[in-house]
């Protein structure tokens, strides 16, 4: 399983359940998109990355209102 295949599995099958882990997996898709992956690679991983994002934000926004 390369590097890609990796984080997608982790996306599809998460389960995470604190911030640190969304932002630690969010951290570890920009490298992976900053690295010299083959461009097919990053954009099948980018199909994939919606939820990420939204749960980072989510964390963010409720840190920042402290709902």
């Amino acid at each position: 399983m390369n590097s890609m295949e990796k984080l997608k599995y982790e996306i599809l099958h998460n389960k995470y359940k604190t911030a640190e882990e969304w932002f630690d997996l969010k951290r570890r898709i920009v490298e992976f998109m900053k690295s010299d992956a083959p461009k097919q690679e990053k954009k099948e991983l980018s199909q994939y990355t919606e939820m990420v994002e939204m749960m980072c934000s989510g964390f963010e926004y409720f840190k920042i209102t402290r709902i």
